[in-house]
């Protein structure tokens, strides 16, 4: 039996993005990688959704927003790298209409 998406995910697939074209996940460092047209624009990683930030006019607008960027420290050497993909405030998680607009402004670039 297959395990259960995250709720997040769930949310994401079944609620947001449900009438979109050409989105698929696949599991990846733990989480899930979400594409669009096998192009990445998302991922959840520890259980949380994370929009990737392609350049510096994005990352900026997701940084105003209050969006913290991920961080990984890696297990071998304690060395912590971070990564382009931003975790949204909850205000923005919980209206699906301004989401959806953050996804396709994310895979629109």
């Amino acid at each position: 039996m297959p395990k259960p998406l995250p709720p997040i995910l769930d949310y994401l697939l079944n609620d947001v993005l449900v009438e979109e074209d050409g989105i698929t996940t696949r599991r990846m460092f733990g989480g899930y990688g979400i594409y669009r047209y096998g192009k990445i624009f998302a991922g959840i990683m520890k259980e949380e959704l994370h929009l990737k930030a392609p350049n510096d006019a994005l990352r900026q607008e997701l940084e105003a927003t209050g969006s913290t960027q991920f961080t990984y420290t890696f297990k071998n050497t304690g060395k912590t790298t971070t990564m382009p993909y931003w975790a949204l405030p909850n205000e923005i998680i919980d209206n699906r209409e301004i989401l959806k607009k953050w996804c396709e402004k994310v895979w629109m670039t």
